[in-house]
């Protein structure tokens, strides 16, 4: 956590996602602070590593909340959260595919792809922005659909 501050520091960051966490229950988010910005992390709950997280500073994003998938399957890493800054709302999903995953490949793509969706659909000219690590999952249809 120290060198990630440091980094965050030098690189002058006030959004962060962070993919392949591997933080669990064992961890409060205390123990996984960084000074200066808030925290939301979705952890792997099935077996060892994975996870994502997002630390954001208040200061410059207001109004920040999770959004939940409906219906998000347990096993799928994908955390959204919406918030705003300065006046522009944004909607940011840090996401991770795993190699060895657990469910069919489909089931990522149709849920994050039903995501961008609603998002789409309900607030047309929100900014998406997506921090991913998929693994060689084919994913090259929401540039096409969506133009992401």
């Amino acid at each position: 956590m120290q060198l990630l501050h440091t980094n965050v520091l030098s690189h002058n960051c006030d959004l962060v996602l962070i993919d392949e966490t591997w933080f669990t229950d064992k961890q409060n988010d205390t123990e996984l602070s960084l000074p200066g910005f808030f925290l939301f992390r979705l952890d792997r709950k099935s077996r060892i590593g994975g996870g994502v997280c997002i630390f954001y500073i208040c200061s410059k994003y207001q109004d920040c909340k999770t959004i939940q998938s409906i219906p998000l399957a347990s096993n799928l890493e994908i955390l959204w959260i919406q918030c705003i800054a300065q006046g522009v709302l944004y909607y940011i999903a840090c996401c991770y595919h795993p190699p060895k995953n657990r469910y069919p490949p489909s089931q990522f793509c149709d849920q994050f792809s039903a995501d961008v969706y609603s998002l789409i659909a309900s607030y047309p000219t929100a900014v998406i922005i997506v921090a991913r690590d998929f693994n060689h999952l084919d994913l090259s249809f929401l540039e096409v659909q969506y133009g992401l």
